[in-house]
């Protein structure tokens, strides 16, 4: 996006006032000097990252009543007055400015807390994050909308604060902070609560909670029952959550295929595993990004061999699991997972020269080898697909 003219000296967020509402008004000659407001038109102007950095410094005590604060005199000051003693056009002049502000400023405090997030500063990132929640949730957009009876501009706000969930969501699921993204994700799912999406992202943080790494970080609840056996039960408790959002997700869009992905893998770790291959062979049959055509058939293979196990089948002959395997090397011939399942695979029909040639492609470095291994972010969630969102939402916001 191309820097927007500044005309001579930056005169604050006044600018932008007269650009988008306020021309022909007062705030056309008022110069306004207010640090958050010049941060917002920086992020306006095409300037993301210098926004970012001067919002990154805000300290984190008192920073959502600062931002709303700065943000209310500013905007009072711009149309000349109070709210009591306001006109009816300084009222609507008001009520546009909000509208078009508080989403920039969304975006802009998602964007910061994913950047400190990334530099480990949690606290700091986790604050910005609920900001940019704060912003999308404020009472007033329903006094905006009043004003403002526009159906465009209400859904394209109802999309602003689902994408705004969904990205909270994702990244505090990348950055392990679980209590927080629950609290989150129950939210989500009570502000919007038939949103297919939510409902993945829930019962991707469940799958996060029965990871064994996750569950060595929580305190045990009941030090009368064993380490490993309390362990066994909290992970059987969180992928009977996980099974029960992602057919949630499915119920409200039975066309979203990493949701039938995911309640696959599920099943197969709940020990379901005729559910879980029937469930992962009709999302192999699924219209759906390549990742998640990877994943199904990377997780059917786990299935079938699993099955065969428990079945102790003895034989010469090939068994399911090579087939899909080697499926899935065909149709993904670079990606890692796929070569060391295939290997697997042959090693324990106790054939090692082909499951040695089955690694060779791997001898290649990462970096040169045309994949994007969606195992290797699973637990991410929906992750994989932020940078795609925000830049949606840029084009959106910032337009």
């Amino acid at each position: 996006m191309q820097r927007r003219a500044r005309n001579g000296l930056r005169t604050g967020l006044a600018v932008l006032f007269i650009a988008l509402v306020a021309e022909g008004t007062a705030a056309a000659q008022t110069r306004i000097r207010a640090p958050y407001l010049d941060i917002l038109w920086d992020y306006y102007d095409g300037n993301y990252q210098q926004a970012i950095d001067d919002v990154a410094t805000w300290p984190v005590d008192g920073m959502e009543d600062r931002a709303f604060k700065d943000l209310d005199t500013a905007v009072l000051t711009a149309v000349g007055g109070r709210v009591k003693v306001l006109t009816e056009g300084q009222r609507l002049t008001l009520v546009k400015i909000w509208a078009k502000l508080t989403p920039i400023a969304a975006l802009l405090h998602t964007e910061a807390g994913w950047q400190l997030l990334q530099k480990k500063e949690y606290k700091a990132g986790k604050q910005h994050l609920l900001l940019a929640r704060a912003m999308v949730d404020w009472p007033r957009w329903r006094f905006i909308h009043e004003y403002l009876p526009d159906e465009n501009e209400k859904r394209a706000y109802k999309q602003l604060r689902r994408e705004v969930y969904l990205a909270i969501a994702w990244l505090l699921q990348t950055s392990l902070e679980e209590a927080t993204l629950k609290e989150h994700l129950e939210l989500a799912r009570k502000n919007l609560p038939d949103d297919p999406e939510i409902w993945l992202a829930s019962g991707s943080a469940e799958e996060l909670y029965a990871d064994p790494t996750m569950l060595k970080r929580l305190t045990r609840t009941d030090t009368r029952v064993p380490r490993d056996a309390w362990e066994l039960t909290m992970r059987d408790r969180f992928l009977e959550k996980a099974e029960e959002y992602h057919r949630g997700a499915i119920a409200r869009d039975p066309t979203l295929a990493e949701a039938h992905v995911r309640l696959g893998r599920v099943l197969q770790q709940r020990g379901k595993l005729a559910d879980a291959r029937a469930t992962l062979e009709a999302a192999r049959r699924m219209e759906s990004p390549s990742e998640m055509g990877y994943l199904a058939t990377l997780f059917l293979a786990a299935v079938v061999e699993e099955a065969d196990r428990e079945a102790k089948k003895q034989s010469n002959t090939q068994s399911p699991q090579l087939e899909v395997y080697e499926e899935l090397v065909k149709k993904w011939p670079e990606c890692q997972s796929a070569h060391l399942g295939l290997s697997r695979a042959y090693s324990a029909r106790g054939n090692a020269p082909a499951a040695l040639e089955a690694l060779k492609p791997l001898w290649k470095e990462q970096q040169q080898r045309a994949c994007f291994d969606a195992w290797w972010v699973y637990q991410s969630g929906q992750a994989w697909r932020l940078k795609a969102l925000l830049q949606a939402l840029r084009e959106r916001v910032v337009s």
